[in-house]
């Protein structure tokens, strides 16, 4: 299994960036958006319409993460979001060879759960790669944390 992962990663991944020169790409931004549906799955909107508004302004939100990163850390971000559109390294990095565009809200959130639970280490550094850059990004940014109508607020300590 890992030697079809880095065979479709090596064939893939410089034809298929996460991000590029400080942006996300189409695939990354993809990758991204249906990633983003499991991770905030509570918290989006239950209307189909209003649920794809405010991915789409987290979708700038993110953006505007990505180019607060360092170059090496964009280069390795860029890395795993490309190597996630890849079936065969998706396989390797997630467990599952489906594409996520063919994933419900539920399947995305099934998938992230058993990535987190995954006994396999490579797995769960995926997991939370991922999960912590999507929740970095939008909780620190107070106006669209806010507009998510499952989120409760900041935690009074």
């Amino acid at each position: 299994m890992t030697a079809l992962g880095v065979g479709g990663w090596a064939t893939h991944v410089y034809t298929q960036r996460g991000i590029e020169q400080g942006k996300l790409t189409a695939s990354g931004r993809e990758v991204l958006r249906h990633l983003c549906r499991g991770i905030l799955a509570g918290l989006l909107p239950q209307d189909a319409a209003k649920k794809e508004a405010v991915l789409a302004e987290l979708m700038g939100v993110l953006d505007h993460g990505v180019a607060r990163l360092t170059p090496l850390v964009q280069q390795q971000m860029g890395l795993l979001l490309g190597s996630l559109s890849s079936a065969p390294s998706r396989l390797v990095l997630t467990g599952h060879w489906r594409s996520f565009r063919h994933a419900s809200d539920t399947d995305m959130v099934d998938l992230l759960d058993q990535m987190r639970l995954s006994g396999n280490p490579l797995i769960q550094l995926t997991y939370r790669s991922v999960r912590s850059f999507v929740c970095i990004q939008c909780f620190s940014w107070a106006p669209f944390a806010a507009r998510l109508p499952g989120y409760p607020g900041p935690m009074v300590i």
